[in-house]
């Protein structure tokens, strides 16, 4: 006999949203890329500096009506960090937003409802593109959760330079100020900094002289639109209050000893069958035990000309929701789909449409019947 999951009832569709990322080319620090190989070999992760150690620059990213502008370590200094350290086979492509995170993060933005005034966290949050955006959303709090201390810095600064407040961190995550970096940055980048905060800073003072006069508590402008183009860090016409981001190193193969969350976004977490597991055993420890949510977003074709991508990530997730049936009580589906996003292939200079598998999770009650509830039958 063996167990498979299946839904007791069909699972609404999302309805297709697109947006696009706006490429700028990533310029290389004028610090040479070997220095940082004999600077790793030397220290700790938790001891390397962004710029000094590891060259970054600077990008900008456009999610629905927000831009982001974004620290970006060098993927090959990383790399050859892990090399350095005996550990070839650790995960340098956190220093790069994937489609997932881009898709939460509109997912977000257009329906602030799902963050607003909770507590949310990140798992393997990289460079924290999806947990900013639930900040912007409203969050009240939002927890940043990798294992990789430079992943984490990397996210931390990005709220600073996105107009974010940030709270303190858990021991280990130093993260250096933007004036640390500033003599490590390309002049078009440290240019490019200034411009971006300036933009963020007069967008804060708009959206809040905008709620102190209107005395109204209904207004005209949707919290997910408004009439602002050229918005830095925010949603346009937003005068929520905005989220305190914090992080933590957190390894989802060791013990949980961090606080629960109201939600918890897990993204590009799936697509490989290992991670299934742990990440399912875990996801439930982060939440609190009831109402709290799951958010999950997976590309099925990361793979490339893999016909079998989306196969594997369907038994990827479906054994996922089995582990949370079998380990963690009821949890009812909400909604399941797909995204797309647009993104750019500098290679063939051309945009390529990404599609996003996307699923929200709530823990529910025992004998609730709102929701698609999850379930466990035996088949020979």
């Amino acid at each position: 006999m063996t167990a498979v999951w299946a839904l007791q009832a069909p699972v609404p569709n999302f309805a297709f949203h697109r947006h696009r990322l706006r490429p700028c080319t990533p310029s290389r620090s004028q610090h040479a890329t070997s220095s940082s190989s004999a600077a790793a070999a030397a220290v700790r992760p938790t001891q390397l500096q962004l710029g000094q150690d590891i060259p970054i620059a600077l990008r900008r990213w456009t999610v629905g009506d927000c831009c982001f502008l974004l620290v970006v370590p060098d993927i090959d200094a990383v790399m050859e960090m892990y090399i350095d350290m005996g550990q070839p086979d650790r995960d340098p492509y956190w220093c790069e937003p994937w489609p997932s995170a881009l898709a939460m993060a509109e997912e977000l933005l257009q329906r602030p409802d799902l963050v607003a005034g909770k507590r949310v966290c990140e798992l393997g949050c990289g460079l924290g593109l999806a947990g900013l955006s639930a900040a912007l959303a409203g969050a009240a709090e939002v927890v940043l959760l990798d294992r990789e201390p430079l992943a984490l810095q990397c996210a931390l600064l990005n709220a600073a330079i996105n107009g974010l407040p940030t709270g303190a961190s858990a021991a280990g995550v130093q993260v250096p100020g933007m004036e640390q970096l500033l003599p490590y940055l390309q002049p078009s980048d440290a240019q490019q900094l200034a411009q971006h905060q300036q933009a963020v800073t007069e967008q804060r003072r708009q959206s809040h002289s905008a709620a102190s006069t209107s005395a109204a508590p209904n207004t005209n402008t949707h919290p997910s639109s408004g009439a602002s183009s050229s918005d830095a860090g925010g949603s346009r016409g937003s005068s929520r209050a905005l989220g305190v981001v914090s992080a933590e190193a957190f390894d989802w193969s060791q013990p949980v000893t961090v606080q629960r969350h109201d939600v918890c976004l897990v993204c590009d977490c799936l697509y490989e069958a290992f991670s299934v597991e742990p990440v399912a055993a875990v996801a439930p420890k982060l939440l609190k035990p009831l109402g709290s949510r799951l958010l999950l977003a997976d590309p099925p074709d990361r793979a490339r000309h893999n016909r079998q991508g989306r196969q594997l990530l369907l038994h990827c997730v479906e054994c996922f929701l089995d582990i949370l049936c079998e380990e963690s009580g009821e949890f009812v589906v909400e909604e399941s789909g797909e995204k797309r996003v647009q993104v750019w292939e500098a290679g063939k200079e051309a945009w390529r449409s990404v599609p996003v598998a996307m699923m929200h999770l709530r823990r529910a009650a025992g004998g609730e019947t709102v929701g698609v509830k999850l379930a466990r039958r035996s088949v020979s």
